[in-house]
């Protein structure tokens, strides 16, 4: 395991209400720190530092009273300097590192059918870096979901009922956690029912 390290962030940022029930707000931020990853030789060590600076940004709230949004976006530049990078042993780019990353909901009460809410969901990610020497990377994707919810009550106890279709394009991909892969489930339909007991 790692030591504890200590690293050192700078960020300033706005908040404006656009009506009072939706709020934009974005921000900037630079945030260096020890990087630690899979050394050449297969050994977790710190190999530098690494820098991650760039743009969040979130917009919120009420459109109508039955129309919510929910939407962020984050560009990132992230480097990593020292000596690992500077003798060729590993690339200019932390492992898992994404340029651009885009999500967003919005979720429709429907107004003829008490309880009842649509949704639609929105997941996009640019290249990602899938190894240390910046030698593999991840294709970018996108995924759009699908989704209702019906709020009742079951026996006297609230009761949601959830069905959704995750990737509705059928978005073909993989993450990464570190340097391990998992891949994106493809299409697919789910259901479920929470109560409050």
């Amino acid at each position: 395991a790692p030591p504890a390290i200590i690293t050192e962030q700078m960020d300033a940022g706005f908040r404006y209400s656009i009506t009072p029930e939706l709020r934009l707000v974005a921000g900037l931020f630079d945030v260096r720190k020890p990087y630690f990853a899979l050394a050449p030789g297969r050994v977790f060590r710190q190999l530098g530092e690494v820098r991650n600076r760039g743009i969040e940004m979130s917009l919120a709230g009420q459109i109508t009273p039955r129309l919510n949004i929910v939407l962020g976006a984050v560009l990132l530049d992230a480097r990593v300097s020292g000596d690992a990078v500077d003798l060729g042993l590993i690339g200019k780019k932390p492992v898992t590192s994404i340029g651009r990353s885009i999500n967003g909901a919005i979720n429709w009460n429907v107004p003829w059918v008490e309880g009842l809410s649509l949704d639609l969901a929105y997941e996009g990610t640019s290249d990602r870096v899938a190894n240390a020497a910046n030698t593999l990377e991840i294709p970018a994707r996108y995924a759009l979901a699908l989704g209702g919810r019906y709020r009742f009550d079951l026996l006297g106890k609230p009761a949601t009922f959830r069905a959704q279709v995750p990737s509705v394009n059928n978005a073909y991909g993989f993450n990464n956690i570190g340097e391990g892969f998992y891949y994106n489930l493809p299409r697919r339909f789910q259901m479920s029912l929470t109560v409050d007991m």
